[in-house]
């Protein structure tokens, strides 16, 4: 009888722990020396973000890797000393990247590998600033609070939210001052299917309010902008093992970057695997433009005709043209359009790339 009611204190273990919530705490989260494999997909995808819940199942399986990336985390004591007076005691983990600076780098400023820089603690994992160079220049910028991306544990139904401002200011060129509020909800849990592999999950629902005051070559403008991160993220990973970013277009969420964690793939679109978050393959610049002026688009490779079109932010199509020629194109700025953001949609005959620009007031 003893060894009967043993067996059926085990069964009932078993079955509870087989229902336990699902935590991501601290250790899930990538260290110094870490580094991760991950893809990113131009896959045309019906991304429905109320599809969510707890005991959810998710399959993305058919997403396809267009390019590859290599994402390395180093201890704070190991970036460059331009950085560390400005971050020591605030950070203690730097992700190798390249951090994108608001719609004003071109190629007149050339930007090299930089970092992003965290703080991980027991209670929430931050980014407490970022590191340019440009021109070869250290450009740090540390944020007033910090942006706190998790809150731990995470569990089913956690919700919280962190402001902060910081500065970006490039010497003899302008600057940014920045606002920016998020709104974090585990709004799902269940099981995810990537390429990659089956995963027991918690999605994070990010929503992301920026506004950008833009000081540029004795142009002042204020820019608004919307986007939500969804993020699945499991158990030991350190990073997401997905992740899509979206826009709001037309009142539908539209994605605008998807990124899984992956294998070695050889992909269409890259000759190699970049180091940090460097999307390599086409260079689009510049990022901030007056109408009437001209975009530089060189696409990866000898690519040939190009069908271009440039959507508003309330989903309106503003010009659909095609541009044909080999290595570099360019493409004129209609004087009809107004300032605002805009997301360009360059397809060619392998894919479609995506890119966010900016049209000042002439």
């Amino acid at each position: 009888m003893k060894s009967s009611y043993s067996y059926l204190i085990a069964i009932l273990f078993l079955s509870f722990s087989s229902f336990a919530q699902l935590s991501i705490v601290p250790s899930d989260m990538p260290s110094a020396g870490d580094t991760f494999r991950v893809s990113t997909s131009n896959s045309l995808i019906l991304f429905d973000p109320n599809a969510t819940g707890s005991s959810y199942q998710w399959d993305f399986s058919d997403l396809e890797a267009s390019s590859q990336l290599i994402d390395t985390f180093i201890a704070f004591n190991e970036v460059p000393a331009n950085f560390l007076f400005f971050f020591f005691g605030k950070s203690n983990l730097a992700e190798k990247a390249l951090p994108v600076l608001p719609s004003i780098i071109n190629d007149s400023f050339p930007t090299s590998p930089g970092y992003n820089f965290y703080m991980k603690s027991a209670d929430r994992y931050s980014m407490v600033g970022q590191g340019y160079m440009i021109q070869g220049i250290p450009i740090p910028v540390l944020f007033d609070n910090p942006d706190v991306i998790y809150e731990f544990p995470l569990l089913m139904d956690k919700r919280d939210s962190s402001y902060t401002e910081f500065a970006t200011i490039i010497p003899g060129i302008g600057g940014i001052y920045t606002r920016l509020t998020r709104y974090n909800h585990v709004d799902g849990s269940g099981t995810l299917i990537t390429p990659l592999d089956t995963f027991q999950t918690l999605r994070v629902c990010s929503e992301i309010h920026r506004v950008d005051s833009i000081s540029f070559s004795g142009i002042n403008q204020v820019i608004s902008s919307e986007s939500v991160e969804y993020k699945w993220l499991a158990k030991n990973e350190g990073v997401p093992v997905l992740q899509i970013n979206t826009q709001l277009i037309m009142n539908n969420e539209v994605p605008t970057l998807i990124r899984f964690k992956d294998k070695y793939r050889k992909t269409n679109t890259t000759t190699g695997i970049k180091s940090g978050n460097e999307e390599a393959d086409w260079k689009i610049y510049p990022g901030i433009l007056h109408p009437g002026a001209s975009l530089h688009i060189e696409p990866p490779g000898q690519n040939g005709a190009l069908e271009l079109r440039i959507i508003g932010i309330n989903g309106a199509e503003v010009l659909r043209t095609r541009i044909d020629g080999n290595e570099k194109h360019l493409l004129q700025i209609p004087e009809y359009l107004k300032p605002g953001i805009f997301l360009l949609h360059i397809t060619d005959s392998r894919q479609t790339f995506t890119q966010k620009i900016m049209i000042l007031r002439p």
